[in-house]
């Protein structure tokens, strides 16, 4: 839920950004710099000069995508000795979750969520 939220704070400036600036919508490299720079010109604003030589680096996608070094971590940290305490806790979090899951799989209810039957408009909703 917390992600939903911070992900609807986030799409009004998102939208601004591709609505005034067209060449962001195809480069999510120049998409995040612009973004950044708008937060950076908030948080610093006398020194967000300071920031344009990274930003542009960033920009031009010559640095290694995030999203990237953060796959390589999650794959690295199935190696016990790499694991971190968050790890630790999100891998304990997921085993209790799994369990309640496979006691309410046991419940006599088990896949009755109370939604009432939806109407059949010949169409899919995706």
């Amino acid at each position: 839920m917390e992600t939903k939220i911070k992900i609807k704070k986030l799409e009004p400036i998102v939208r601004r950004l591709l609505e005034n600036r067209p060449p962001l919508r195809d480069d999510d490299y120049k998409l995040v710099a612009n973004f950044w720079w708008a937060e950076l010109k908030d948080l610093y604003p006398d020194q967000k000069e300071l920031f344009r030589p990274f930003l542009e680096v960033f920009a031009s996608g010559a640095l290694t995508p995030s999203k990237s070094i953060e796959r390589a971590r999650r794959k690295l940290q199935e190696i016990p000795e790499l694991q971190g305490e968050k790890y630790k806790a999100r891998q304990q979090n997921a085993e209790e979750e799994k369990e309640e899951m496979i006691e309410w799989d046991k419940d006599d209810n088990a896949g009755e969520l109370g939604f009432p039957p939806e109407e059949d408009t010949g169409s899919t909703p995706f």
